[in-house]
């Protein structure tokens, strides 16, 4: 899955929840804990989109079937 700078995700092992702060490669993000402040390097495979950022739902519009 893709994540951009702004998504906010969650952990699937942890209760971690935080806010994409940078790509760092394909394999790994630095979030913001929400809970605690910190910032934290994390795997990819382990995360899952909970928000997407404002620029990424406004590129995605469903365009009007005709």
């Amino acid at each position: 899955m893709k994540f951009s700078v702004g998504d906010i995700v969650c952990c699937k092992n942890t209760t971690i929840k935080g806010r994409v702060l940078k790509l760092l490669g394909t394999r790994h993000v630095l979030l913001l804990d929400d809970d605690t402040g910190m910032e934290i390097d994390y795997p990819i495979h382990t995360l899952v989109l909970v928000q997407a950022g404002h620029t990424e739902l406004t590129a995605k519009t469903p365009q009007p079937k005709e």
